[in-house]
């Protein structure tokens, strides 16, 4: 029976809506006092006479599967609502259920109910139904009764070790070391995506993605040099690759090539037009750096099961770098205002990104095996003289990820991030020998004077030099006392020096001298 061309049963289908979401017009007896049809049940009153009584629970709970709603388990703590569609689904609140069912029901039944039964005609106006939806639709609409939705068992299509997926407006893209292939959401039979992570673009395949503008800036960035624009492009991957273990876990640090002490950092090197790149590919949640607080409980706010990207834009200067080390081995513990603390596993957890004008130590094994940092050129910074100039808009003529990009300069850029992607899965991540990240840090943990100083010294490996000499010879060529100045705070600098020349600087009675790290 289509109630749609049923004059005689009063009921119309809603735009938009699938005819077999509808909830079935042929009256169910429950028991010989009560009869359901539709979303309404009756009961009997008298010997002839039925009054409407309410909603009838269990065709909700079929029109809410119908829809698409269903559970989806977090953990085994709790779980939360999603609806489904060709297999993507998206997390809803009660209240977005409550909206589409009460559209449905006053579309399907804006000419009121009439149904035959036992040879009567059983009525209900729509002002009287509407009415009992206004009333009831709590007991529907509850945490308690939609525990009855069924659970979405589907396992979730993920990047994997060797594997990614990024999913497009027109169908996902797979990628490994060996292929790129594109296939639509109607052959994501076994698995589901999340709607959230759907790019709003198409995907369209390009041959020749060098003509692209952000091929063109990550040139730049990397001041044309193969094997820093390498590194650039694994760890483009590497981000952009949603599988994450414990064991191989790094984060890129962003920082600027060019030497600054630690007052003057320079910036305007295109480290936030990175962080943008990343956002249009992968949902990322971007916190300010200088605002982060590591040791607040709320620090984490905002991150949940579906962030993909961790971003820190311009860390302060004393970050603890150190504290990444250890949410990647252990996992997150997530506190939202209000909420229950929440737990990411460490496979789950986002990957993450750090801007900073201040360069990290790299002192230390597990530092240096946690950390992948990516030196930026001056080559768009070197451009701006008052302040106000627009570099990149200059270079290239346009406003990155803006209206200014037409369909094609979109392709060419998902086409290179693909082509990122698919070169870290090959090569894995891809270092290159630092231009000044070793003097930069030198610089900034010293005073300028030291620095001057030392980098006009001739000092050599393995020669003895007189402590007290040297010193005295510091603060009376930079105008200092000793009180101005401590001979401690000249031996501290002096091991700084040393790790930037890669030497261990040993003090032994009235000397100081240094060993190369190899021998120490």
């Amino acid at each position: 029976m289509n109630p749609k061309n049923n004059e005689q049963h009063m009921v119309a289908v809603p735009p938009g809506l699938d005819l077999n979401a509808l909830p079935s017009h042929q009256p169910v007896l429950l028991s010989e006092a009560k009869i359901a049809c539709g979303l309404f049940y009756f009961e009997k009153k008298g010997k002839r006479k039925w009054e409407l009584k309410g909603l009838y629970r269990t065709a909700f709970i079929q029109l809410l599967l119908k829809l698409g709603y269903a559970k989806l388990y977090k953990d085994p703590k709790g779980y939360h609502y999603v609806h489904r569609e060709n297999n993507l689904i998206e997390e809803v609140e009660i209240n977005r259920m409550l909206d589409r069912v009460r559209e449905i029901v006053f579309a399907y039944y804006a000419k009121g109910l009439c149904f035959p039964f036992e040879g009567q005609e059983i009525t209900a106006t729509r002002e009287l139904l509407r009415e009992t939806f206004f009333k009831q639709s709590n007991l529907i609409f509850n945490a308690t009764f939609l525990e009855n939705l069924e659970s979405f068992s589907l396992p979730l299509l993920r990047d994997t070790k060797d594997r990614a997926f990024l999913p497009f407006k027109n169908g996902f893209v797979t990628v490994t070391a060996g292929q790129v292939t594109f296939s639509g959401y109607w052959e994501l039979k076994d698995h589901y995506l999340w709607k959230l992570h759907v790019l709003a673009k198409e995907y369209r395949p390009v041959q020749d993605f060098t003509q692209g503008h952000f091929y063109r800036f990550i040139k730049n960035i990397s001041n044309w040099e193969n094997e820093r624009f390498w590194a650039f492009v694994s760890a483009i991957g590497y981000l952009l690759h949603n599988y994450h273990t414990p064991a191989t876990s790094q984060a890129i640090v962003c920082i600027d090539e060019a030497v600054t002490d630690q007052n003057t950092p320079q910036g305007g090197t295109g480290q936030g037009l990175f962080l943008q790149a990343l956002q249009h590919v992968r949902n990322t949640l971007c916190k300010d750096g200088k605002k982060f607080n590591e040791n607040d409980r709320f620090a984490f706010q905002g991150i949940h099961y579906l962030t993909q990207i961790f971003a820190l834009d311009d860390v302060k200067k004393h970050f603890d770098f150190d504290r990444l080390h250890s949410l990647s081995n252990n996992g997150w513990a997530v506190e939202q205002k209000y909420e229950p603390e929440k737990w990411i596993p460490p496979e789950y957890c986002p990957k993450m990104v750090i801007t900073s004008n201040h360069i990290p130590s790299l002192e230390g094994t597990t530092r240096k095996r946690r950390l992948f940092p990516l030196e930026f050129s001056d080559y768009y910074s070197k451009m701006i003289k008052s302040g106000i100039e627009q570099p990149v808009v200059k270079e290239h003529g346009c406003t990155f990820f803006s209206h200014e990009w037409n369909d094609t300069e979109w392709g060419l850029f998902y086409n290179f991030i693909i082509y990122c992607i698919q070169y870290y899965l090959r090569n894995g991540l891809q270092s290159y020998e630092h231009k000044n990240i070793a003097l930069n840090t030198f610089k900034q943990k010293v005073d300028p004077s030291f620095f001057e100083w030392a980098m006009q010294q001739a000092f050599q490996a393995e020669i003895k030099y007189k402590t007290q000499e040297w010193y005295k010879c510091f603060v009376h060529l930079c105008g200092f006392t000793n009180k101005d100045y401590s001979q401690r705070a000249f031996s501290n600098n002096v091991k700084h020096f040393a790790a930037y020349k890669g030497w261990k600087t040993v003090f032994k009675g009235p000397d100081f001298y240094f060993i190369p790290n190899l021998q120490a």
